[in-house]
């Protein structure tokens, strides 16, 4: 009795494996401290986790859930990435706009 009760409960490591990795990116991915590369890292796992419960698990909450969660990383960095670009042009036109304003200055003396 005892081994048939620990029969319906083996584990098929050929497919949990998936399913462990994807909760280690996750896990590994709350270690960092730099948002960009703690949206990365966790994309990874997202991604494992919407294969893994599509294929393996038919978790469909699961895979809509992680499949939300990945839009949302990827609408966090191109947002990150164009406030960057947009800080660095505004940089840039200050730096020339300095250089003129000091260039302009010198030769008044």
């Amino acid at each position: 009795m005892i081994y048939t009760l620990l029969a319906e409960f083996t584990i098929d490591w050929s497919v949990e494996w998936l399913g462990i990795i994807a909760s280690a990116f996750i896990l590994i991915s709350f270690l960092f401290t730099k948002q960009v590369i703690t949206r990365l890292i966790n994309m990874v796992g997202c991604l494992a986790f919407v294969i893994y419960a599509t294929v393996f698990i038919q978790s469909f909450s699961t895979a809509f859930m992680n499949g939300a969660l990945f839009i949302v990383h990827i609408i966090f960095l191109v947002k990150d990435f164009l406030a960057r670009q947009k800080n660095k042009n505004t940089a840039d036109v200050n730096t020339e706009s300095n250089e003129k304003t000091q260039g302009s200055e010198e030769q008044k003396d």
